[in-house]
């Protein structure tokens, strides 16, 4: 199973903010798009330079080919933020990355290098200081496709111009309780960042786990999109804690029941489904930041809940019900 080293406590993590990711997309010059490659012999030198680039001589990053994985690997890799989905049905694709998968390279998806570095907590600056530096050693031997009118260029227009996109995930329970995400969404669109579910059954979301990511990235610096990144997420998270503080106190003994009745399913089930179990986690989490329960860390709250979930426990043999109870009793060993 994938653990999800990354997502560990530090001193940057939160009640609200899960982790933040930043990917810097680049591709070969003269080199057609990752959708127009034909002769495979450019697909492997495209991979064939990363590799040179990053693993071999004592250094701690791994190889594998997607098409090489199972279908269970491939989705826990798309659970885990590794790697965009549509990487799993393109032909030639790789992953290059590390033992804790904080640090990946994504070979041959919608361009030829999608450089990814992910960390628990909100520290955009890190993360993006990190790939920085990783495109700056593969720089060293591809030539990036770059234009001085437009800046870096990319298969999707979205992304032409620093070829950045960071993303914090967030818990966003208070706002999803009080029905205010549709005003959210309006107010993070117009500022050019979008707002999406992390988890959703049916169309129908759940968890109260939102990714936030800058949609603008030609015409501003890497610099503009990190401190809008700051601003607008710390924006978000002073309007989650004053709702969270508001329905509180107008909804006192309803919150502790609820956060209680969800502690005693999580701390007694011997079969628990992924969707109830991650529900029940985001009612523990807000009883954890507001004071009602301390059951475990905040962060432990927050890897459970993306550890639990059908695609990270599909490794795990045997029927549906078997994986619900190795679900409750890994839940179960974490809670006091």
């Amino acid at each position: 199973m994938i653990m999800l080293d990354w997502l560990k406590d530090n001193a940057l993590s939160g009640d609200i903010v899960v982790a933040t990711k930043v990917n810097l997309m680049r591709n070969a010059e003269k080199t057609p798009f990752s959708h127009k490659i034909k002769e495979e012999e450019i697909a492997e030198l495209i991979k064939r330079k990363a590799t040179e680039c990053f693993t071999g001589d004592g250094r701690d990053l791994r190889y594998s080919e997607i098409n090489d994985m199972t279908w269970q690997q491939k989705n826990r890799l798309v659970e885990g933020q590794i790697i965009p989905r549509e990487l799993c049905s393109k032909e030639n694709t790789a992953l290059i990355y590390s033992e804790d998968y904080s640090i990946s390279v994504a070979l041959l998806g919608e361009d030829h290098y999608n450089i990814q570095y992910i960390k628990a907590g909100f520290d955009p600056e890190e993360c993006f200081s990190i790939c920085r530096n990783m495109a700056s050693l593969l720089n060293g031997s591809v030539k990036f496709a770059y234009s001085d009118r437009f800046g870096y260029l990319t298969a999707s227009p979205m992304n032409v111009g620093t070829g950045m996109k960071v993303s914090v995930l967030m818990h966003l329970k208070g706002l999803a309780a009080s029905n205010s995400m549709r005003n959210v969404e309006v107010s993070l669109t117009q500022s050019g960042f979008s707002i999406r579910n992390f988890y959703s059954d049916e169309s129908k979301p759940y968890g109260d786990l939102y990714i936030v990511s800058n949609t603008r990235s030609l015409g501003v610096t890497e610099q503009d999109i990190l401190e809008n990144v700051r601003g607008t997420v710390g924006r978000l998270i002073t309007q989650e804690k004053e709702t969270r503080e508001r329905l509180y106190k107008d909804n006192t003994l309803s919150i502790e029941d609820r956060v209680y009745r969800a502690y005693g399913i999580l701390k007694n089930s011997r079969v628990i489904g992924s969707r109830e179990a991650i529900q029940d986690l985001s009612m523990l989490g807000l009883g954890k930041s507001l004071g009602i329960i301390d059951c475990c860390s905040q962060s432990m709250i927050f890897r459970l809940m993306i550890s639990v979930s059908s695609a990270m426990m599909a490794e795990i043999k045997g029927t549906e019900i078997e994986r619900n109870v190795s679900r409750a009793e890994m839940i179960r060993n974490v809670l006091k």
